[in-house]
């Protein structure tokens, strides 16, 4: 088979022909998908702005609805304290009172009157979110935990008078019995042991567990309020302002931000403390 030059040429244009009408369908190709990419792409950017902005709004609703637990809980601490402390200073002194002043011979067997004492626990849903910082994640679940531990510690302050006063009525119900060879003043232990019940009070109560629970919730809620005032990616600003290095020492980090905040907490301790806590005021 022989091919003259005008074959060849036929041949070549013909090829060449091919490839271009090739690379003009792989263009044309490549234009179609680079139209309908685009155009999911743009249909796409506003639902993932949308569901980005509404995940970060419901993380700021978040540290807003913790912010007001605690804001709950400081209220409630207040109002236990304060009915306690009137308790104490009342109705208790009233009645240590009136024991010490009754003669030897008349057995005393009146009682004061516990209060009824309601107790705020911190909501579970609060732990199981997350506020991004290790910082105050750490510090909300010993709060959390606290907060259950509050109505078993305060229902302790009447068992203690229950056990207190159930004493004094055995013992008197022994001595009123004939034959009965106790001749203690009864009266004397009786008050004596409403003194132990005071002091039990103000060491058990005033000067251990609600002061450190009152300042584990002003400390937390000093640094909600604080990432709050960073807004919805605050907790990035957080992150690097506080805990930069928090994976290589977690006790140092936790020192670091205690520090770094110690002023605004002690502002904000003493002010509650002030304004909402009787024992604390000037004139009380």
């Amino acid at each position: 088979m022989k091919f003259d030059l005008a074959d060849l040429f036929s041949f070549l244009a013909g090829l060449i022909l091919g490839i271009l009408l090739g690379i003009e369908l792989v263009v044309d190709f490549l234009n179609k998908w680079q139209t309908i990419v685009g155009a999911l792409i743009g249909a796409a950017a506003p639902l993932i702005v949308y569901f980005i902005g509404k995940r970060q709004d419901e993380y700021y609703a978040y540290l807003v609805r913790l912010d007001k637990s605690l804001s709950l809980a400081v209220v409630n601490l207040s109002e236990i304290d304060n009915t306690l402390h009137t308790f104490v200073r009342g109705s208790l002194q009233k009645l240590i009172d009136s024991v010490t002043q009754t003669a030897k011979q008349d057995e005393f067997v009146a009682r004061a009157f516990v209060p009824l004492l309601f107790t705020y626990e911190l909501p579970e849903e609060i732990i199981k979110l997350s506020t991004k910082t290790a910082y105050i994640d750490n510090n909300l679940l010993l709060v959390y935990s606290r907060s259950k531990e509050l109505d078993p510690m305060v229902a302790d302050i009447g068992r203690q008078y229950d056990k207190t006063y159930e004493l004094q009525l055995t013992l008197v119900g022994s001595k009123m019995t004939p034959g009965s060879q106790i001749t203690t003043d009864l009266n004397s232990m009786y008050a004596q042991n409403l003194e132990s019940f005071k002091a039990y009070i103000e060491e058990y109560w005033a000067k251990n567990n609600m002061p450190i629970y009152l300042k584990e919730l002003v400390q937390l809620q000093v640094a909600v309020r604080e990432l709050r005032e960073m807004r919805r990616l605050g907790w990035i600003v957080w992150r690097w302002k506080y805990e930069k290095g928090a994976a290589d020492d977690f006790a140092v980090m936790q020192e670091s931000i205690d520090k770094s905040l110690e002023k605004k907490v002690g502002e904000r301790l003493d002010l509650i403390k002030r304004t909402a806590f009787n024992r604390y005021k000037k004139n009380d």
